[in-house]
Parts: structure tokens; sequence; C-alpha cells
């Protein structure tokens, strides 16, 4: 929620301060006028920069200094009370840390504005370089609330503490501060002759100096510029916008096709009748497609539905039952029954991982036989009554990894390969334990273990696999699912050969309405390319939707399925909400520390 917020809250909180160091005649004005008439006012401004500090210590900082350009607040007056104020707060974290510990960041307000994970990570450097990171955190954004936290938290000697930060700040608050008075000074030279641009001008520059201290500092360091050109990537590859930016042609493109051209808005949902209720767009259940796909025989991965009603230890009893009746040992594959975009999907490698698993699951999990091999997504259409159908799109799925020198870390590894920097920050997070370790000279680290392009894997076109053979084992596939017409297949192969053969194929997952042609994230192919596509993949949607609707079926109705989308949306959410928890963990534990052994 917070880290939703933080964007259009900054935005506003610049408007206010350049309004306050700058703005004529306004209320704002009036205030602080106020507040810096006599001895009394002084204090009151001076504790406003210092209150300010607790929820942006930069922006406070930059206020405090325009406003001393302004001669709204002596220079000393600006930098003492932003002092007191970072000191402050850097003190009060600290023991919060110190008496309450990591559980505390569990709970509201605290977890919206500190990670645990972050502080988890900080933790873990403390005990070569502990005086070093508290120092240096004071000039690197986004690791000073975690590194106080985690010295209180690990009970570092409270007068070291406050001496190194006190020197930190020391040296970080007059910088900033009357740093931001000089180029203020600057731009008060300009402000009468440009006086119809000032305050646009003046929220860029402050703008600018929030940004210089996230962008310049990094600047310093390798680690920085490959975290810096990591964001360059993500920002100019549409591959890796999120979809709430890429969705918006798409949906307009939906709601032209349900309210004008087909002039019924969810006939879409008729797509796959046999996917209930809205044809795979959310929240359709994996296990009863599995159940009706049975008929395709080994094609279909073995698998169980373990209920979300069962407490953790009968969970994990069935789970192991079910591993002893197919004959199964570690790895396996839990994942939610209702997932979205490899939501809650994990390959599992040991008992003590899956007992954190099923522990935190909310709902009800699917228990699958893992199955190694090269992974593909095969998106297939069939009108009713047709015969085979046809493939729109292949893609190959490829694992991205990093190999070992025996002289740079997994972090080095990752921030230097030319692919893992892009998703730099998730597998900096995802083996944040491993950062330090120096994999050996040709030793292969995988930081995806599943095809899924969120989690960092990949993607290619693969129409040149696509033969006859292929299309005729799929077209089998999907007429052993009744009702089951548009969708993609995730499934794997042992190689390239049995894929063009149509022979050895294992179908990890079938997606229906909402499955996406996923060859269009193919590097180099650009969103326009995407968005014809994805938007030809919803007319076929509609048409088989049609098809199906002039045998007599109907879609589901508007109503019903806002509810229905609204419902899905929020099991989700509170799914990955558990599956966020540090607790839930895939690395490899030692089986005798799993509770369901101790229980026995």
């Amino acid at each position: 929620m917070y880290s939703r917020l933080r964007a259009p809250l900054i935005a506003i909180a610049t408007v206010l301060l350049c309004l306050c160091a700058y703005g004529e005649g306004q209320v704002v004005e009036e205030i602080v006028s106020e507040l810096g008439n006599g001895g009394q006012g002084r204090v009151g401004l001076m504790a406003l920069v210092a209150i300010g500090t607790l929820a942006s210590e930069d922006l406070s900082c930059i206020a405090a200094g325009l406003l001393a350009a302004k001669g709204r607040m002596d220079p000393a007056d600006a930098v003492l009370a932003s002092y007191i104020g970072i000191f402050s707060g850097d003190t009060l974290i600290y023991w919060l840390g110190r008496m309450f510990g990591v559980p505390l960041l569990r709970r509201a307000p605290f977890k919206w504005l500190l990670r645990e994970r972050a502080v988890q990570s900080a933790e873990k450097h403390f005990a070569r370089r502990g005086a070093i990171i508290i120092f240096l955190s004071r000039f690197l954004p986004g690791s000073r609330s975690a590194t106080c936290f985690a010295a209180g938290a690990l009970s570092q000697s409270a007068p070291r503490f406050m001496l190194l930060f006190a020197i930190a700040a020391l040296a970080w608050t007059p910088l900033l501060v009357l740093g931001t008075m000089e180029i203020g000074r600057g731009a008060i030279d300009l402000y009468g002759a440009y006086a119809k641009w000032a305050l646009p001008a003046l929220a860029a520059l402050a703008i600018m100096l929030l940004l210089a201290t996230r962008l310049v500092l990094p600047l310093f360091t390798w680690r920085g510029r490959r975290l810096l050109h990591s964001r360059w990537m993500r920002l100019t590859h549409w591959e890796f916008w999120p979809l709430c930016v890429t969705i918006w042609p798409i949906f307009f493109y939906i709601l032209y096709l349900g309210f004008i051209k087909f002039r019924r808005p969810t006939l879409f949902t008729l797509a796959n009748p046999g996917i209930a209720p809205d044809g795979g767009t959310i929240g359709e259940s994996k296990a009863a497609i599995y159940r009706a796909l049975a008929g395709a025989g080994e094609a279909i991965l073995p698998w169980t539905l373990v209920p979300a009603k069962l407490g953790t230890k009968e969970r994990m009893e069935q789970v192991e039952a079910f591993m002893r009746e197919k004959g199964l040992a570690y790895p396996i594959v839990l994942k939610s029954d209702e997932g979205q975009r490899s939501l809650g999907v994990k390959i599992i490698r040991d008992e003590r991982s899956a007992w954190q698993y099923l522990s935190a699951m909310p709902g009800d999990t699917i228990a699958q036989a893992y199955c190694p091999g090269r992974e593909y997504g095969i998106f297939h259409v069939r009108m009713p009554g047709e015969e085979l159908g046809r493939i729109i799109s292949l893609t190959e799925k490829h694992i991205t990894y990093v190999t070992g020198n025996g002289l740079d870390t997994l972090e080095t590894l990752i921030l230097a390969d030319a692919r893992a920097v892009c998703m730099a920050r998730a597998f900096l997070k995802r083996f944040e334990e491993r950062l330090s370790e120096v994999p050996a000279d040709g030793e292969r680290v995988e930081l995806v273990d599943i095809g899924t392009h969120a989690q960092g894997a990949l993607f290619t076109d693969g129409a040149r696999l696509q033969t006859p053979e292929m299309l005729a084992e799929i077209a089998r596939i999907s007429k052993c699912f009744e009702g089951f017409h548009f969708g993609r297949y995730d499934l794997r192969c042992p190689s390239e050969e049995d894929l063009k053969a149509g022979r050895n194929f294992r179908v990890i997952e079938l997606n229906g309405v909402t499955g996406q042609c996923s060859h269009v994230n193919n590097p180099g192919y650009d969103v326009f390319y995407m968005w014809r596509t994805i938007m030809g993949q919803w007319r076929i949607a509609f048409e088989i939707g049609a098809a199906n609707a002039a045998l007599g079926m109907q879609p589901m109705g508007k109503m019903a399925f806002i509810r229905h989308w609204r419902a899905a949306v929020h099991r989700q959410d509170r799914l990955r909400e558990s599956m966020a928890r540090p607790s839930v963990s895939t690395k490899p534990l030692q089986p005798s520390t799993c509770p369901c052994k101790s229980a026995q």
C-alpha cells in the first residue's frame, strides 16, 4: 500500500515545498511567514523541518535549503533542524529494532515503511563490516532505515551506534541543505524576470535535487552503475514494463470488441465453456483443468489436490503419501490451485521447504511431479467442430543463468551478465543469502527454475519449430478436454526433436482466455507488435465465443463477471502477501529440521 502511494505523495510534497519557499499570496506562504516571525516562530519552523525528516529525509533537507535560499530561514537553523530530525529518526528506528526486533515489521504500519528482507540483508553484513556499513548507509539512499533497525535488532552498542550516525549525519546534512541553498539562490535571481515560469521551474528543480540523491551517488560505485543500467534497460525495453502500463490499449480494444463489434461484453467467457465459470479468465481451478485432461494419459504430469481446510501437518502427510504412491522424490512442484502469472509456483527441494510453503499457503494447493527438460509455451485455438485447429504462438523458454569463474561473487556475476542485470533487483532479492558465495570456475547457477517471464526467464519466438506432428499431438490432448477451444499449454520435452515429432510431451499447465501468446516477449519485438498480436488473440476468443453462443450457450452475466473478478483478485492479493513472507523459502535445508519429522 505504502509503496503504491509513495510516488504521488512525493510529488505532492514537492509542490508544497515549492509553494512554501516561493509562493506569493498563498495560504502556505502565510503559514510560513507566521512561523518565521519572532523567536517562537523560528523554533516552530525548525520543528516543522525536523518532523518532516521522519517522512522523507532528503525532501525535508531540500525544503530547508530552499527556505534558506529565500531568506525565510537562517542557514544554520536549516542545517541544525535537519540534523536533529535525521539523528532523532535514526535513533528512534534503532530503539524500535532493539526493543521489538524483526517481528515488528510484520505489523502495520511498520510493514509498509520498511521491508523485513531489507533488514535481514543488512544483518548479514554487520558481522564483517558493521561500523563501515553504519557509516556508509547515510550516503546510500534506501539502506538507512534498514541499517538502523538491523543495528538495534542485533543489539549493536548504543554509544558506538550513536557516535557513528552522528558523524555520518554531520557530514551528509550540511552537504545537502547548503548545496540546495546555493542552487536555490541562483534560481531566485531568475525569479523576477521569469515569474510566470518560476513555480514549474522550481518544482522541476526540487524533483531534480531529489533524484540526484538517488541517481548521482550510485554512479560512484560499479554496483550502483550496474543497478542504474538495470533500471535503464527495464525502462527502455517494454518486455520489462509492468502489466498496468502495457494493458491499456488491449483493454480498450476488448471493450470495443465487447460493446461495439460483438455487442456482448462477456462473450469471451464462452471461448472455453469447459473451464468454469469464465473460460479461464481469472481464478480458474487448476485441479479442475487437470481432471478434464485426464484422458490425455501420460502427457499430464502426476498431481494431487491438497485442501486448505487441512492443518499443515495433515497437508504435509498428504503430499508425502502422494510422493510415495507415484514413486517421486524431491524436487516436486507446489502451486496454488488458482494462481495467476506463476503466482505461488515453487519448486520444492526438501521437506522443510514443503512444510514452510504449506503453512503459508492460504488456499488449496496442487502438488505435482517435477519434470526436467526444455520448456515451451504452445497456444492452440480450435473453432467448435474443427478437427485440428491451429497453433498461433510457440515460445521457447530459456532459463537465465550465470557461470562462475572461481573469482567473482554471485552478486558480481548477476550484475555483470547482460541479461541477468535486467532483472537484477529480483535476482539479488531472490539470492540474497548467497550473494557473497563465489561459484567455482565453470559452475552454472540457474537464477530461475521455472519458465516464467515475470520471474526472469528469457522467451524467444519458436515458430521455426512448428510441425504437423506437433499440431496433431496438441489437438489430441485438446480434444480430451470437452469444452476447451482456446488457450496456452506450458509443457516440457526432453529435446527439440521430441517437440517436433510430437512425442514425450509433459503438460505443466493449461491457461485459458488470459493465457498470453508469450512469444511476443522475444527481445527485439516492439511493443506495437505485441499489441497487434494480443489484440488478434482476443478477437479470436470473441469469435469462438460467438460460435458457441450460436449453439445456444450463454456467456457469464456482466455483473456476475465483475463480482467474480473482484473476489478472485482479493484471493490473489492474499496469496501474494503470504508468498512474500520471508518464511516461505525454497532454499535447501536439512531434512532433520522439518517440523513434521520432529512431531512424529
